[in-house]
């Protein structure tokens, strides 16, 4: 009897032992990123360098994922000076997404000579809010241009 009761009661730990063992393996290592599992940042393939929807696309989600060097590739030079300035900033800890992946819907670009605007809504707060990027054409590539020349000619 005693025998039965021991017996059973290896079964019960080793089967905890099983589920704490099975438990910790589905837990991410302590240095990736607990966000990199997500399916909303499935890591865009680079763009094509002629092609300005593709170009801003993979541009925003290279700076949703802090991958300023991915960002950087397909900046201005404007652009790269405010990346440079995220850089800069003093980082205690490792970079972690404080805000969820941005989406784009509904993306248009006109292009006319060197210069591309993308027409998009972006989902904010459960709600659509339009927006507008501008894209220069350099070295035959697009490149991201933050700088806003028509708030600045109006101040």
């Amino acid at each position: 009897m005693a025998a039965e009761w021991l017996s059973s009661k290896m079964i019960c730990v080793y089967g905890l032992a099983l589920i704490i063992l099975m438990l910790a393996c589905n837990e991410p290592p302590a240095d990736q990123d607990p966000q990199s599992s997500d399916p909303a940042l499935v890591t865009l393939p680079p763009p094509e360098a002629n092609d300005p929807e593709a170009v801003f696309l993979y541009w925003q989600q290279a700076m949703d994922l802090g991958q300023f060097d991915n960002a950087w590739r397909w900046s201005s030079p404007s652009t790269k000076e405010w990346i440079n300035l995220l850089r800069s900033l003093p980082s205690d800890q490792p970079p972690a997404r404080k805000s969820p992946p941005t989406v784009i819907e509904g993306i248009r670009c006109v292009s006319k000579k060197d210069t591309a605007i993308c027409h998009f809504a972006e989902l904010q707060d459960d709600r659509l809010v339009l927006d507008s990027i501008r894209l220069l054409l350099v070295d035959g590539a697009w490149q991201v241009d933050l700088d806003r020349p028509e708030e600045q000619s109006s101040r």
